[in-house]
């Protein structure tokens, strides 16, 4: 018998609107594993699958999160700027956290030749 552990994240706004959710799974013990395995090596197991889906879970989240954000901030600095047709570029962004390297995206805004804007700087900024 398979048993699956599932984790889910969510972000929800004050209005309970649900901005962001993700949901990882690994294979885990089943109980019978703990009589023919031993407590210790099936905990572990357990153990081990949940915190591989947590952390998958929680980082494909936040960088979701991130680059919702970026899109918003690098929206909201061309409108400040009154500058229009806009190209958006992507770069690669890392965060390091808690829960390991973050990888997401941050956004730039090209007016001609011109980079107008890049949320790296303003949004991720440290």
């Amino acid at each position: 018998m398979t048993v699956k552990l599932e984790v889910m994240v969510k972000i929800i706004s004050d209005d309970g609107k649900l901005e962001i959710v993700s949901n990882s799974s690994n294979e885990v013990p089943s109980f019978k594993d703990f009589d023919e395995r031993g407590f210790a090596s099936a905990f572990n197991s357990l153990e081990m699958a949940g915190m591989s889906s947590a952390k998958e879970s929680l980082g494909n989240t936040m960088s979701e999160y991130l680059e919702e954000g970026s899109r918003q901030k690098s929206a909201q600095e061309g409108e400040a700027l009154g500058l229009q047709n806009l190209r958006r570029i992507e770069d690669n962004y890392l965060v390091e956290s808690v829960v390991g390297t973050v990888k997401t995206t941050s956004l730039g805004l090209v007016d001609g030749d011109t980079t107008a804007g890049n949320t790296a700087s303003t949004f991720f900024a440290p």
